[in-house]
Parts: C-alpha cells; sequence; structure tokens
C-alpha cells in the first residue's frame, strides 16, 4: 500500500526501497539479503511506523540488533512507541472505546511500550542514541501546519529518531 501510494503521488525515488515483512516471524537481515534493492554501504534510514507495539520485547531487540548490524555507513531509526499508562497496559489513551474493541476483536494486541524517559537508556543498550522524541504535542507544534494544529490525534504513542552509536 505504501508502495502504491508514493507512485500514485509521483514519488518514486532510487534510493527508496519496501520490502513487505512480518518481523514477527522474520528476521531484518535476512530481508535485506533477499532483496536486492538495499545497499548496506549506502546510507540508511530505517523506518517502523506502527510496528513495535506489535512485538515482543525479545523481537524488539531483535529488530534494533539487525538495524545496527545491516548498515556498514551511517544509519538512523525512525519508529513509534505507545507509552504504557500508569498501570503498564498500552492503547492509544484518547481512543474511542470503539477502537479498543476492534483491536481486540482482530486480535491485534499490544506488547511492547516504553516510557519517553526509559528510551535514552534502552537505545544505549541496542547500540544507539536518541536524536529526538516528538509526543502528540511536540509533533503538533514542530510538524504541523498551522490550519492542522488542532485536528484530532493519537495521544500515547510518539515518534523517535535514533542514531547508530
Amino acid at each position: 500500500m505504501k508502495q502504491n501510494a508514493l507512485t500514485r503521488h509521483g514519488l518514486n525515488f532510487e534510493n527508496l526501497a519496501c520490502f513487505p515483512a512480518d518481523f514477527a516471524g522474520q528476521n531484518l537481515r535476512e530481508i535485506l539479503e533477499r532483496n536486492s534493492g538495499y545497499d548496506s554501504a549506502a546510507d540508511t534510514l530505517f523506518i517502523a511506523e506502527g510496528i513495535l507495539m506489535y512485538l515482543t520485547p525479545a523481537k524488539v531487540a531483535e529488530l534494533f540488533d539487525s538495524v545496527r548490524q545491516a548498515c556498514r555507513a551511517q544509519c538512523h531509526f525512525a519508529f513509534t512507541v505507545m507509552e504504557p499508562a500508569k498501570d503498564g497496559s498500552l492503547f492509544f489513551h484518547n481512543a474511542n472505546p470503539m477502537v479498543n474493541l476492534w483491536l481486540r476483536l482482530k486480535n491485534e494486541p499490544f506488547y511492547w511500550g516504553m516510557a519517553p524517559e526509559n528510551l535514552p537508556a534502552f537505545l544505549n543498550a541496542n547500540g544507539f542514541k536518541l536524536l529526538e522524541i516528538a509526543t502528540e504535542k511536540t509533533f503538533r507544534e514542530l510538524y504541523l501546519p498551522k490550519n492542522l494544529q488542532n485536528s484530532p490525534s493519537a495521544k500515547g504513542e510518539y515518534v523517535c529518531v535514533a542514531q547508530r552509536a
């Protein structure tokens, strides 16, 4: 779907490659080895948007390890993280109850999340350093145009950018 959307909008780039993957059952290194569009010698930005919350902690650590080892040049990793509630549960904090019901009916449980203040230590332990955290508020202030400042957005998920240490 993402590749089709890029094509529809004329956003085809020679240095952009999209690969289908199921990180719950596949390893990123194996996926990259099977796809000739990836160049491990090139500076690389990996993006995992809306993925990590569906992985177990062990699979998240495996993905970070794979990203760290996959690139011989400069490596950045942008990803979204669910922020646990005070009781440790993971959900969109401002979601309509129907959203949570729909996720349960679709069998889409969230397994991994992390509070923003714990992310630097997690990244350091996994060979990365934190460059930026964009919470719902900072994302809104820094990246949304003025006419979208009051648009509804998901609370409880934030965007992070890290660089391989």
